[in-house]
């Protein structure tokens, strides 16, 4: 009777020890889930923050190229619209003041712009062709 009693309680502690085994392995598998879960969320969110940023200054270095370009096409646009005006005022006072047919421009369309300035300049009318 005492030899059973023994099996019975060593094997009651088997099993109570396979439980709690098996307990353990569990609770561990599922924290290392967990972890590893986590461990992917952060890498797939930093790896989403750094391509928002590499987007960002991107975004940002396209808009100042954009920019920069705009205001350089601007720049030299006044610049050629200020030299034009110049030079066809300029041309157009020393041909006034010259009464000559003499060319003081390349560009055809100054030529006719001070021919026509002259024309009426020595017509006495009070037009200009602009």
């Amino acid at each position: 009777a005492n030899t059973a009693a023994a099996v019975n309680a060593a094997h009651a502690t088997a099993a109570i020890n396979a439980a709690n085994t098996a307990a353990a392995i569990n609770t561990a598998n599922a924290v290392h889930a967990a972890n590893t879960a986590a461990a992917v969320h952060a890498a797939n969110t930093a790896a989403a923050v750094n391509a928002a940023h590499a987007t960002a200054a991107i975004n940002a270095a396209n808009t100042a190229a954009a920019i920069n370009t705009a205001n350089a096409v601007h720049a030299a646009n006044t610049a050629a619209a200020v030299h034009t005006a110049n030079a066809v005022a300029t041309e157009a006072a020393l041909r006034a003041a010259s009464l000559s047919p003499r060319v003081y421009s390349t560009s055809p369309v100054v030529n006719a712009q001070i021919a026509a300035n002259v024309a009426l300049a020595t017509s006495l009318s009070p037009r200009r062709v602009y």
